[in-house]
Parts: structure tokens; sequence; C-alpha cells
């Protein structure tokens, strides 16, 4: 059946004359019947001529809203697409079937975008409407095919009306009834129409008068319970997958080192116990312990920020993996005759001091065995580029005229959070690597130093969050100012 069609659409091909424009123009509807929009409607089948031969591609992108279930029957054929409807659309509503991207022309492709056919079995279409956007709360960016749905439950985030917000974020839902309704939106990543935990969503918010403009900032929320996984991957160790933790996790039944991350934490352990115990917020359970024989080869990496370099003259170097000896005549300078006096400040932090007379630019020459691991494992030879030459970076003057106490700026690039502190009234970051950034600014109420995404159920708010709309483009040796208000 695929060849069949394969070579059909082959054949139905038209190639223009040499010389000849290509169809650049997407179907044209010549007729819809009953008419579009439709008042009085009493078909079940819904008829839409085209110009020229069409075809339904996307088909998950047609929709009707409200939902009018079972869902119709949609067929291509030729230069028609005929709707039956298999559902009893109810009184006193009015329907709306958005094609979004799914008709095409059959010979280049081309796509009439959101055409939308509109019916009511009444005597007049609903008319009110609301539009506005939709983006991520924490980086402010536009969200792309978000559910934004408005309920009249009040106690329901199933939506009645719904659509999906376009590539710049933007969303319009129209020919809706004069109600009172709950607005929100949801980032629907398994097509259910309904919010499930761990999608993006926005907090609801009740709508009495439409025909407005609501933008919607979606945000995750925090699970009820942080400890996704629990691994024992590796031998003598266990593998904590975690989202944000309010509160340490304790191992009740062994001895050890902890390796904490913001998404992922370590414990390596001393003993061989059969399982290893731990209690989260009062919360106790336990993970089987199966000795693997795989053990993990020392790797490292630069932990100090040229600023910390620069302001407490160490270097700090991190271990995947709990350090128990260290060779110091293994470490070198490649551009000094100074000696590099390196310690072991924790399991997994080796320091190396900072002489007056060490070159601002220099390499960090860490060869091969130098540590020693608790499992007796050793390093690969590793070369550190380091370069601490302030002339090199730039300068971020941040001046506030935001009233509110309590405030953290986070500088951030695509992949990491380039620098966090408080702010005041003003600040000055400097040490910033050349290269585009963005800012936000959040109001820190409960003084963890983070930003707490709101509770859906708890109908507790997200912290106020500011994102600087534009880019911040840092110059080396320049220093340059924004505002915040």
């Amino acid at each position: 059946m695929f060849l069949f069609f394969v070579l059909f659409a082959s054949c139905a091909n038209i190639i223009p004359p040499d010389g000849g424009p290509r169809d650049v123009s997407p179907p044209v509807v010549t007729k819809t019947t009953p008419k579009n929009p439709s008042v009085f409607f009493e078909s079940n089948i819904i008829t839409l001529l085209f110009d020229e031969y069409i075809q339904l591609k996307n088909r998950n992108d047609i929709r009707i809203s409200p939902q009018c279930n079972p869902p119709p029957e949609i067929i291509a054929k030729g230069k028609k697409i005929e709707i039956k409807l298999n559902c009893l659309p109810d009184e006193n509503t009015t329907y709306t079937i958005n094609f979004g991207k799914s008709i095409a022309d059959l010979n280049e492709g081309n796509i009439l975008t959101n055409f939308k056919y509109v019916f009511s079995k009444e005597g007049a279409l609903d008319s009110l409407f609301i539009t506005g956007r939709v983006k991520d709360l924490y980086f402010n960016d536009n969200l792309e095919g978000a559910l934004v749905g408005l309920s009249n439950n009040m106690d329901s985030l199933i939506p009645y009306y719904y659509t999906f917000s376009k590539k710049d974020g933007s969303f319009s839902l129209k020919n809706i009834k004069d109600d009172k309704y709950l607005l929100f939106s949801f980032l629907d990543d398994n097509n259910n129409f309904q919010y499930d935990l761990g999608e993006l969503i926005s907090m609801p918010d009740t709508i009495q008068n439409l025909n407005t403009t609501k933008n919607l900032g979606l945000f995750y929320e925090e699970p009820k319970h942080p400890i996704i996984d629990v691994k024992n991957n590796n031998k003598n160790s266990i593998l904590f997958e975690h989202n944000i933790l309010k509160d340490s996790i304790i191992i009740l039944n062994a001895q050890g080192f902890w390796k904490i991350g913001p998404k992922s934490s370590v414990f390596w352990f001393n003993q061989s116990p059969n399982f290893i115990k731990y209690q989260y917020l009062n919360i106790t359970d336990s993970i089987a312990i199966s000795s693997p024989d795989y053990v993990e080869k020392i790797s490292l990496k630069l932990l100090s920020e040229p600023y910390q370099m620069h302001a407490k003259k160490v270097i700090n170097i991190e271990a995947n993996i709990p350090i128990k000896n260290l060779i110091p005549q293994n470490f070198s300078w490649s551009l000094s005759p100074d000696s590099v006096t390196p310690k072991i400040i924790n399991p997994f932090i080796v320091q190396i001091p900072i002489t007056p007379t060490l070159k601002k630019s220099q390499k960090l020459i860490i060869s091969a065995e130098a540590l020693i691991s608790h499992n007796n494992q050793t390093n690969d030879s590793v070369t550190f580029y380091i370069d601490y030459n302030q002339e090199k970076y730039g300068s971020l003057k941040i001046k506030s005229e935001i009233a509110d106490t309590n405030l953290v700026v986070e500088l951030f690039d695509d992949n990491n959070i380039i620098r966090k502190t408080h702010l005041k009234d003003s600040l000055l970051i400097n040490w910033i690597p050349p290269g585009n950034y963005k800012l936000r600014l959040f109001v820190d109420d409960n003084n963890n130093n983070q930003w707490d995404a709101g509770k859906i159920q708890n109908g507790i708010a997200s912290e106020k969050i500011i994102v600087y709309p534009q880019t911040i483009k840092i110059k080396s040796n320049w220093e340059i100012e924004i505002i915040l208000d």
C-alpha cells in the first residue's frame, strides 16, 4: 500500500516548463458546505472544496474545540476534504475545527496554515475571545505548541475551549461563550489533554471578563518527592538522581563520603553492606547492594573560575570519586619553575596555591597516577589551561530600581549559570568571559538562594521572577551597564 502511494504521488507531480515559476502558494478554499461560518447547523457532513489537489499532513494538528467525542472522520480526496461528525454537538455552543498545518497542496506541499471551520446549532455565533503569549517563566523563551485552555469547571484543568501557541508563543481563542472560566496553559507532552506532573504549566487564573489579553508563564511544578531514582551502578557507591533537595539525604547504616550536586548526588561507602538504608524528610527507604565489578577511574575538572583564583589565590580541582592520596611530584607548571604544592582538602577536592610569581596565563599539568582513589584507581594525564589575566574579561554593572528585598540575580548562557549573587541597589560583576549572556532576577522569599516554582494544588504562586529582555554582550576589558526596573 505504501509503495502504491509513493508511485501515485510521483505520477501526480506536475513539473512546470523550464523557466516557469515554481508554485509557492497554498491551496485556496473555494467553497464550504455548509458555508463557513455556519449557524443553524444541522448536518453531520462538512465538505471543503479547494482550487487544486490537496493532501492531509500532520493529522494530529486537526483539533475541534470544544471537544466533540467521538472525534470526526476526516478524508482528503482530490480537491476535496470531507469531515464526518460522529458526535452530537451541544446546543448554545460554537465549535471551531482548526486544521493547523495539516492542509497542503499535493504537488509542492505548500501549507494552508490555521484554516478554521466554525459552526453552531444556534442562530448566532459566540463572539468573545482571549489572546496572549506563552513563555517559559524561568528562561523567558517563547513556547510553541503549548496547550492554552479554558475550563468552565473551576476545579478542573481539563480544557473545554483550547488552542495551541504558535512559534512566537502567541495564542488566540475565539468564538467563546460568555461565562466564567479558569485559564491555564501546559505543554501536553503525552497528548492526553490533561496536565501531568513533570509537564510545564502556568498558574491557573480565573477569567470573568473576556475580550482581553493574558500572558502566561510556564514552570515545572516541584514534585512531591524530589528523589527520582536510586542506583548502585559502581562499586561502593550509590547514585541518587533528584530534583532540588530541601533537606539532606541521611544514610542510616553506613559510613562514607557524599558528593552533592544540583540534580544528582553520590554516596561512597566504606563497608560492604547488603543494602543501604536512607532517609529523606522522615521517609525511609533502602536499596539492595549488588556489588558490581565496575570501578570508575579518576577523572578531573577545573572547579575554580578566574575571579575565584584571583580573589582566593588558589586553584581547586574536582575529582569524580573520593581521593585518598596524591603524589606532589606529578603536578607541575609548564610555564613556570615554581613547584606545585597540592593538598587534599576534602575527598573530592585538590587545592593548589597560586604563588605571587606565577604568570597569569599558565598550564597546569597533572601527570598520570598523580592521584589514588579509595578503590585504588588512578588518573590519566591531564592539562588545564588557566588564564586569570583580568584584561581578557569583561564587567557588568547592574542598577536596580526594584523595591523588593531579598533579590537574587543570575547571569547565564545557553548551558550554565555563570554567576549568582544577591542584589541591593547596584552590583558590579567582574571576570566575565567574553560572550553573549542573559540575566534573570527573582525575589528569594524563603531565603534559600534559589528560585522556587509554584504549587498548583496548594495555590502557591512562583516566586516573582524577571528575565532581562535583551541579550547582554560582554567584551574583553569592557564594562557595560544595565538598569532593572
